[in-house]
């Protein structure tokens, strides 16, 4: 008597290929021509399921994922760019002279508070008697008030204030401000007693002459031409 050969479908490997590869198929198989217990085919059929379902999800997970992750970089680089404008190379000469201009006057105005502050400092350095009361500059003329808080005899208080006018003098000659006229004005205890024009030649001389100062300040003064009070 000859056996009947069994048909591959209904072999177990086939049924397993089949549930891997073409999973209805496999399903169908393995119910229809196993002999496993029905429990044993309930798990191997949610086992396959699962692994089924899992396959389909995945590459959707994935490509949302890649999408995600793209625009996210998009987004980076657009937040990094950064937009110059381009300039306006027919801009009317007259706004860009004018530009020109401000920018000079800036840049004199901030020179002459340098050089301003350079003077207090160098009147101050020298001024041994008083203390710049006001300090102001105005081009190439300074003017300068000294405060001197003292109780003084007459006498002294004319010694004194030549003295403070020769070392304000001093303190204007080393700043090297380019200060050519100087006012000098002189107030003791509150009270303005004296004040004081000087040239140029006056102020450059100073070192040479100051104990001509400290003696007769008004025959200093007049020997370069100018006025003391």
């Amino acid at each position: 008597m000859q056996l009947e050969k069994t048909p591959f479908y209904k072999k177990n490997w086939f049924i397993f290929l089949s549930l891997t590869f073409f999973f209805p198929l496999g399903v169908f198989l393995i119910w229809r021509y196993t002999f496993f217990k029905k429990s044993t085919k309930v798990i191997i059929s949610l086992i396959f399921t699962i692994f089924f379902v899992i396959t389909l999800i995945l590459p959707n997970i994935d490509s949302n994922e890649e999408s995600d992750t793209s625009n996210h970089q998009q987004e980076t680089k657009d937040s990094n760019k950064i937009e110059i404008p381009a300039s306006n190379t027919n801009e009317d000469p007259k706004i860009n002279n004018e530009k020109n201009s401000i920018k000079t006057k800036d840049v004199i105005i901030d020179n002459s508070e340098n050089q301003t502050n350079q003077l207090r400092n160098s009147v101050e350095n020298e001024l041994h008697l008083g203390k710049v009361q006001e300090l102001g500059q105005f081009g190439t003329n300074t003017n300068i008030l000294i405060s001197i808080d003292h109780n003084l005899t007459k006498n002294m208080t004319k010694k004194t204030i030549n003295q403070a006018i020769a070392q304000t003098l001093i303190g204007i000659n080393k700043a090297n401000t380019d200060v050519k006229s100087a006012n000098i004005g002189i107030k003791i205890n509150g009270t303005r007693v004296a004040s004081s024009r000087w040239n140029e030649d006056a102020i450059n001389n100073i070192e040479k002459y100051k104990n001509e100062i400290y003696d007769n300040p008004a025959k200093y003064a007049e020997s370069f031409n100018n006025t003391y009070k």
